[in-house]
C-alpha cells in the first residue's frame, strides 16, 4: 500500500463520525483518484485499533463512537491545590490513546484553557497513569512534551525522582466554580481527531450529606451498568489487547447507557468495587475478576472465530493467514539482505510445523513475487540502513514465536491444561512484535532514537521467549505423550 493511500485511510478513520463500509472507503478513494482492492481495504480496517465492527459489513470508527460522548473526571486534592488538571488515564477510552494527555485541549465556556509545564514528584503523578499499566506508564510520562527525563533508549533507563509534565491551567475554572477535592468535571469530546474536550464543573456539595438525590440514583445505576458490562466483557471478549481496549469495547457496546451526562468515573468505580481489579496478565496488566489470575484460554477464544477478512469469501483462493504488513516486512527484509529467493522467504513465513499444499504454495509464492516487485521499486537500501538490522532480528524472533504457536496447535483442545501465564506472554510477544513491525514499515516519523529503543527492547523479548518456550515445550511433550497413551490404550 502506498504511503499516500495509507495516510488517506488513516485520516478517514480519524474523522469519520458515522458508520461506513469498505465500499464507502473505496468510493472516497476513487473520488480522490486512487484505487485499492477491496480486500486490502478490508484488511486495513479490520486490523485498525480505531475501528469497531457493526452488524453486517458496517464499521464505526473511534471518532464516530466517542465524539459527543460524556465522561467524568474526579478531581484530586493535588489538582485543586495547584489549580491544574493532569488528565493522565482519565480520558480513557474516549480520546486517542496515542495522544499524550498533556496535548489534549480543554474548553470551558467556549474558551480554550492554557497549558503549562509543571514539575512533580514522580510518585505523586504515577497514580494518574496507572490504567495504562505499570509496564507502560513510564512511556506515557516520557512522551509528554514537557518531559525532560533521560532517553527511553538508554538500557539503564529509570524515571527520575522528579519530572516536568504538561498540565491544563484551571485557575479560572476552580475559582469560578468553587470546586473542592472529590468534585468532578463533566467532559464531552468535541473533536476526537484533534483531542478537543468540553468541560463542565460539577460540585458534590449538599446541604444534607445524607440526602440521596435523583442524580445520585442515576449515578448509582450507571456504576451498576458499568460493573455488569465489564463482568460480561470478561467472558465475551476476554482480556483484550490492553485495559484501554477493554474499556473502549465496554463503553462502545453500552454507549447509550454509559456515555451520558449523569455519569460516574472509571477511576472512582475501581476504587470502590469489590469484584474487579487490575490484575497481572503475563508482562502486562488487565482489568479482571478481583484476586484471580487472567488466563490465556477461556470462553472468548474456545471456538475459532469467523474470519473478518474478505479472502475467506473468495472461492478457490487460499486465505492469507498473515497480515499484509507482515508479508511486506519479510519482503523488505529480503531486499535489505539482497536476497530474492521466494522459496526461502516462504519458509521463513511458514516455518515447520506449518505445511502448505501445492495450491497454497503456488498462491503464496505468487503473492511474494508480486509484493517483491512492488516494494523493490520504492526500496532504498541506504535509507533502510538503521532499521534493516533491527527488522531482521525482530523477524527472526517472530518466526520462532510463530513456529512455537504452530506446534501448540497440536494441543488446541487442551491448552487450558498448559501454563497459562506462559501462553499469555507468548501471545503478547506475538502481538507486540507484529505492532513493532507495522511501525517499522509504515511510520515515517520513527527516528534513530526510536529504532535504538526498539533494538534494546528486542533483547528483553528474546529473554522472555527463551524463558517461556522451554516451559511450553515441556508441557507440549507431556501432552503429546499422554495423547499417544490414550490413543494406544483406546486401540
Amino acid at each position: 500500500m502506498k504511503p499516500i493511500i495509507e495516510n488517506l485511510l488513516t485520516h478517514f478513520l480519524r474523522v469519520k463520525c458515522t458508520s461506513f463500509t469498505v465500499k464507502d472507503i473505496s468510493a472516497v478513494l476513487g473520488k480522490l483518484g486512487y484505487k485499492l482492492p477491496s480486500r486490502e481495504i478490508a484488511d486495513y480496517v479490520c486490523s485498525s485499533p480505531y475501528v469497531f465492527a457493526l452488524d453486517g459489513d458496517a464499521y464505526m470508527s473511534r471518532a464516530g463512537a466517542f465524539t459527543g460522548a460524556w465522561f467524568s473526571i474526579k478531581l484530586s486534592a493535588l489538582e485543586i491545590k495547584e489549580n491544574l488538571l493532569l488528565p493522565g488515564h482519565r480520558c480513557m477510552p474516549f480520546t486517542d490513546v496515542e495522544m499524550p494527555s498533556g496535548t489534549l485541549t480543554f474548553i470551558f465556556k467556549e474558551q480554550k484553557l492554557p497549558h503549562a509545564a509543571v514539575e512533580f514528584a514522580v510518585k505523586d503523578v504515577l497514580p494518574y497513569f496507572s490504567l495504562y499499566g505499570e509496564e507502560y506508564a513510564p512511556q506515557y510520562l516520557a512522551a509528554d512534551p514537557a518531559c525532560d527525563c533521560p532517553s527511553l533508549c538508554d538500557p539503564d533507563f529509570e524515571l527520575p525522582a522528579r519530572i516536568r509534565l504538561t498540565v491544563t491551567d484551571m485557575t479560572s475554572v476552580y475559582a469560578a466554580a468553587g470546586l473542592q477535592p472529590g468534585d468532578s468535571l463533566l467532559c464531552r469530546v468535541l473533536d476526537w481527531d484533534s483531542g478537543i474536550i468540553e468541560m463542565i464543573p460539577i460540585t458534590e456539595k449538599k446541604e444534607n450529606p445524607f440526602e440521596f438525590s435523583s442524580a445520585d440514583e442515576q449515578r448509582a445505576a450507571w456504576y451498576n451498568v458499568l460493573e455488569n458490562a465489564l463482568l460480561e466483557s470478561f467472558d465475551v471478549y476476554g482480556p483484550g489487547t490492553s485495559i484501554e481496549d477493554q474499556l473502549a469495547t465496554v463503553f462502545f457496546d453500552y454507549r447509550r447507557e454509559l456515555c451520558v451526562p449523569v455519569c460516574g468515573s472509571v477511576e472512582k468505580y475501581l476504587q470502590q468495587t469489590k469484584k474487579i481489579a487490575a490484575e497481572v496478565y503475563g508482562v502486562e496488566t488487565r482489568l479482571w475478576f478481583k484476586g484471580q489470575d487472567v488466563p490465556a484460554v477461556g470462553s472468548w477464544n474456545a471456538a475459532p472465530a469467523e474470519s473478518e477478512h474478505i479472502h475467506a469469501e473468495l472461492p478457490g483462493v487460499p486465505y492469507l493467514p498473515v497480515p499484509l504488513w507482515i508479508l511486506d516486512s519479510y519482503v523488505t527484509d529480503a531486499l535489505f539482505l539482497k536476497s530474492g529467493d521466494p522459496d526461502q522467504l516462504l519458509e521463513r513465513l511458514f516455518p515447520p510445523p506449518y505445511k502448505l499444499d501445492s495450491l497454497e504454495k503456488k498462491y503464496f509464492l505468487l503473492q511474494i513475487e508480486v509484493r517483491y516487485s512492488i516494494l523493490k521499486e520504492q526500496y532504498n537500501w541506504f535509507a533502510d540502513f538503521e532499521a534493516g538490522p533491527v527488522r531482521h532480528r525482530l523477524l527472526d524472533l517472530y518466526s520462532r514465536v510463530t513456529q512455537l504457536m504452530g506446534e501448540l496447535d497440536f494441543a488446541e483442545n487442551g491448552l487450558a491444561l498448559f501454563p497459562q501465564q506462559a501462553l499469555v506472554i507468548l501471545s503478547q510477544l506475538f502481538n507486540h512484535i507484529s505492532h513493532i513491525l507495522d511501525s517499522l514499515l509504515h511510520d515515517p516519523s520513527l527516528k534513530t532514537e526510536d529504532i535504538r529503543t526498539i533494538d534494546i527492547s528486542i533483547e528483553g523479548m528474546e529473554y522472555n521467549f527463551e524463558d517461556i518456550s522451554e516451559e511450553l515445550e515441556d508441557a507440549l511433550s507431556v501432552y503429546r505423550k499422554n495423547s499417544f497413551s490414550v490413543i494406544k490404550n483406546g486401540v
